[in-house]
């Protein structure tokens, strides 16, 4: 470690709120022999001069063989080689061969074209994204080799516009899915659905493209890839790459006994890191904090201010390249950024990324980490703890941050819900078949086809399928949430606030709620769900949030499986209707402060479920159930990507009744994966809320064990001691089989 860093850390582990470390040493790449299946000898030595590392040598050696390949390796392991490499020789065998390269994001797509660029300067290559112009779009239609995109563009346009597309499709040979990890719950359904698409329509124009995904270190990275494809994806995850140095360090405020306040604890480690010569990237969980923590930074350090900048989503291009190119040149040392630069955009020689809160995961933490020390030299990540559960379970069990395996990624491609969208999409596109079709929707294809036909979409004529609407069902389908269309938050002038997904507008933009953007609070006067239309003001309550309070029904619709014993756990598809009846004023220590009622009108949507069911005897109290509700549902991202929004839950005891359950289900419709999992992992689930509840050493419950950020009832009535109980009688229980 260099001397400054090292002498950075040594100050830093004086304070009481460094809580925790630990090093890992050096090490040197492991450099692979030979020349991979399918790679000119000549082309390697100028694309990689240096060698291949074992990891990069095998994808291309799988790929060279016809293999569709996932590699999972760390953050800076050089996986985009791993595709350039075959790209670039398909080019040089075939001077009209493309290559589709599909980025979650804009920023990753433009960094990795112009890297591309540079490293095959014989090929055509093209951004195809939302800032393109339209001029450029035509030139990429007319002349690309390999167009740089995202799902958005590819849904919509690329693939919805296929026979304009005709040179790109029937040249395809390679297309590659960069960050597959990032393709989970709805977003990873509509991908897996678009993936489907775009196979029978290459096949269409007679091509047979081989598929290369690349992902950070998940758990099961290649059941996800095949799971997206509906096709086999060998696994690569063997890195042979070089690492510098590298230190985890968790700061924990609570340590001084204090409530964590996320803010001024990172914008001081901001400010120190680049008072002392660090360039450092702060990572945070909302727009509203990436923004003040920067100001606030910024105050701190008011002679490096021009120095510090937020990235978000929201900013123009221009806004975002000017960003991305002062990183890299280093005339900016201290940039807060949400995770829009999570990913594996090169954003130059940082020194330390801090991540403001726990953001999720393991592989956001670790790939957050990775954006640091890009160059081999040694690098820093600190973890501030805030006050949620995860985060203070991590501050409990700090050695997991480094020996913990990464989370799985959940993806429900049989929903029927998002199945029946693409499917539209697919017969405008081809007439459906089922004589060819089968193979890439076996599980939902007849049902979905007469689902269609029987309200008017689709015409069957001579055993195929034909799209009978007026216009382009790809216009109508959001890849980002299960439901159509946001509803847009207005000032009394009608400039444009911010948007929210549909489903989530009656929990987030009803009548009362707090709406933060950009550091600035606004109240929610009215919301017009079919107008697509919530109205707000400045806010002047001070420094408070909203929680909305809404009534929670379910009705179990149809079980797949059941234990045996007692608790008896359930899985199966549920009916949830939500209404929200109120709010409350939620103070810094997350409990109400004044309740209000508001009319909103309900939801309802049929999705995944497990329940626990304990029956009439011995059975739980209401607050017991409620408290290990919530200590259930915060567990569930220890096992699969999720967050707040992915997963619900619901305790009930019936009036007149002793019998008490617990639901934990799905919040999109249709289902996402997350109660499957649930259901078969009820042990280790139960047995982490368990730990989460028992390790925490406040009396009646806290943010850090059962109080939920976003409970409905307002966390009242919660049992800590009876939640322990609860939890410790589940992890006796055992799935049954589907």
């Amino acid at each position: 470690m260099t001397p400054l860093l090292a002498t950075t850390l040594l100050w830093l582990e004086k304070d009481p709120r460094f809580v925790w470390s630990r090093s890992k040493a050096a090490h040197t790449a492991r450099l692979a022999t030979g020349t991979p299946a399918g790679c000119d000898p000549s082309l390697l030595q100028r694309v990689a001069p240096r060698g291949l590392w074992l990891h990069q040598h095998d994808a291309i050696d799988l790929i060279g063989t016809g293999s569709n390949v996932v590699i999972s390796t760390p953050t800076s392991s050089g996986k985009s080689l791993c595709y350039q490499v075959p790209i670039a020789a398909a080019i040089a065998r075939a001077p009209t061969a493309t290559a589709l390269v599909i980025h979650p994001t804009k920023a990753l797509g433009h960094d990795q074209l112009l890297a591309f660029a540079k490293l095959v300067p014989d090929a055509v290559c093209a951004d195809y994204d939302g800032d393109t112009p339209w001029e450029a779009r035509a030139a990429a239609r007319k002349s690309a080799n390999v167009l740089f995109t995202n799902p958005e563009m590819l849904h919509a346009t690329i693939c919805a516009n296929h026979l304009r597309w005709s040179r790109v499709w029937s040249n395809l040979r390679y297309v590659v899915i960069d960050e597959a990890h990032t393709y989970r719950g709805s977003f990873g359904i509509h991908m897996g659905h678009i993936l489907r698409r775009l196979g029978r329509i290459a096949a269409f124009h007679s091509a047979r493209p081989q598929f290369i995904f690349t992902s950070a270190t998940i758990d099961g990275p290649g059941e996800l890839a095949s799971r997206l494809l509906g096709q086999v994806v060998e696994v690569v995850g063997d890195d042979g790459s070089p690492r510098g140095e590298t230190t985890q360090v968790l700061w924990n405020p609570r340590a001084t006994g204090k409530a964590s306040s996320l803010v001024p604890d990172s914008a001081h480690l901001l400010a120190s890191m680049i008072e002392r010569d660090h360039r450092c990237i702060v990572f945070c969980r909302s727009r509203g904090g990436a923004e003040a923590i920067a100001a606030l930074a910024r105050e701190l350090s008011p002679s490096n201010a021009g120095k510090i900048e937020s990235y978000r989503a929201g900013y123009t291009a221009d806004e975002r390249r000017s960003i991305e190119r002062r990183l890299g040149d280093g005339s900016l040392t201290g940039v807060v950024s949400t995770s829009a630069l999570e990913m594996g955009i090169d954003i130059g020689d940082l020194d330390v990324a801090i991540s403001a809160g726990f953001p999720g995961s393991l592989t956001s933490l670790r790939q957050q980490a990775g954006r640091v020390g890009r160059r081999g030299q040694p690098a820093a990540s600190i973890l501030v703890a805030g006050n949620d559960q995860l985060d203070q379970w991590f501050a409990r069990h700090p050695t997991d941050l480094i020996d913990r395996k990464g989370e799985r990624v959940m993806v429900n491609i049989d929903n029927h819900h998002i199945a029946r969208k693409h499917l539209a999409c697919a017969a405008h596109e081809i007439p459906l078949d089922p004589a060819t079709d089968d193979q890439y929707w076996p599980a939902v294809l007849d049902e979905v086809v007469c689902d269609l036909a029987s309200v008017g979409l689709i015409e069957v004529t001579g055993g195929r399928a034909r799209f009978a609407g007026r216009s382009n069902p790809a216009r109508e389908v959001g890849l980002r949430t299960s439901d159509a269309g946001t509803v847009r938050i207005e000032d009394r002038q009608g400039s444009l606030i911010g948007t929210v997904d549909v489903s989530r507008a009656p929990a987030t933009a009803h009548p009362g709620a707090r709406y933060l953007h950009r550091g600035v609070p606004w109240k929610v006067v009215a919301l017009d769900i079919p107008q697509r239309l919530a109205t707000a003001e400045r806010d002047d309550r001070g420094s408070v949030r909203t929680v909305a309070r809404s009534v929670t029904t379910i009705d179990h619709v149809g079980e797949r499986a059941v234990s045996d014993g007692s608790p008896t756990l359930h899985l199966g598809s549920v009916e949830v209707t939500e209404q929200v009846v109120g709010y409350s004023l939620i103070d810094a220590r997350h409990r109400s402060r004044q309740h209000f009622d508001v009319a909103v009108d309900p939801i309802s949507y049929t999705t995944d479920a497990v329940w626990i069911d304990f029956g009439t005897t011995d059975s739980p109290k209401l607050g017991a159930l409620h408290a290990a509700e919530h200590a259930l549902v915060a567990s569930l991202p220890l096992l699969a990507i999720c967050d707040t929004w992915d997963v619900g839950g619901h305790s009930h005891r019936a009036k007149g009744s002793r019998h008490a359950t617990i639901h934990i289900h799905d919040t999109i419709q249709g289902g996402a994966g997350l109660a499957a999992l649930a259901y078969y992992q009820m042990n280790s689930l139960a047995s982490l809320a368990r730990d989460l509840v028992a390790g925490c050493d406040c009396a009646e419950g806290c943010p850090s064990c059962v109080v939920s950020g976003r409970c409905a009832r307002g966390n009242e009535h919660l049992d800590k001691a009876g939640a322990n109980e609860v939890l410790g009688r589940i992890v006796t229980a055992r799935p049954g089989l589907p």
